[in-house]
């Protein structure tokens, strides 16, 4: 082979070989059909001391007797977070409005408390839960007969949702159903024993620390 023709060949394979390198360094075209990204929404952090107030109303029954009135009053927990999964306890004190009266009887349930359980799952700053454990309170109830006063204590079981407005301020809104077994009370052969429950909706403000 000629000297020539050798360093033609050499000089197109040079060039090739160059066209080849500047092709790799070259951007890729994007797929128009790729897969877009998926957004996942930031986790909020539930975990740590809390305290707050709430406020509502409350219906249910003592015996025969229905009852109604309004709820207000002080709350505190703590949480825990795994990933979104949000667990943790709750202690609260109720002063309570819930009564009713007649011309011959009267019933009132003047403050409610309770030591409770919650479970929830953290949709960004919005949590579901549910929350169960147990639940007491001052019960009165007098008629013609006489008086009876009890500090009366049960199961409470109830749900909410809470959102977080700010990173240490949440809003909630919960629903609440105290059973607060039997309780005396008099009649015309003695004492008899009444049971009495109700339900709470109330809402609610917390400060996490």
């Amino acid at each position: 082979m000629s000297t020539a023709k050798t360093a033609t060949i050499a000089l197109i394979a040079g060039l090739a070989g160059v066209q080849i390198a500047a092709a790799a360094d070259l951007p890729r075209r994007t797929d128009p059909y790729a897969p877009a990204p998926v957004y996942a929404a930031p986790v909020s952090n539930w975990q740590g001391f809390y305290a707050g107030v709430h406020l509502g109303g409350g219906f249910g029954s003592s015996g025969p007797i229905d009852t109604s009135g309004f709820v207000g009053g002080l709350q505190g927990g703590y949480n825990f977070q795994f990933d979104k999964v949000v667990v943790g306890a709750e202690a609260d004190i109720t002063y309570s409005g819930i009564g009713n009266s007649s011309f011959q009887e009267k019933s009132d349930i003047n403050w409610l408390g309770s030591i409770r359980g919650r479970a929830g799952y953290s949709f960004g700053n919005i949590l579901p839960y549910v929350t169960a454990g147990w639940g007491f309170g001052d019960t009165k109830y007098s008629n013609i007969y006489g008086q009876t006063k009890d500090t009366a204590s049960g199961w409470v079981l109830g749900a909410g949702a809470e959102m977080m407005v700010m990173p240490n301020v949440t809003v909630r809104a919960e629903y609440l159903y105290y059973d607060l077994g039997s309780q005396d009370y008099p009649t015309a052969a003695g004492l008899g024993r009444i049971d009495t429950s109700t339900n709470v909706i109330r809402g609610g403000v917390n400060y996490k620390f």
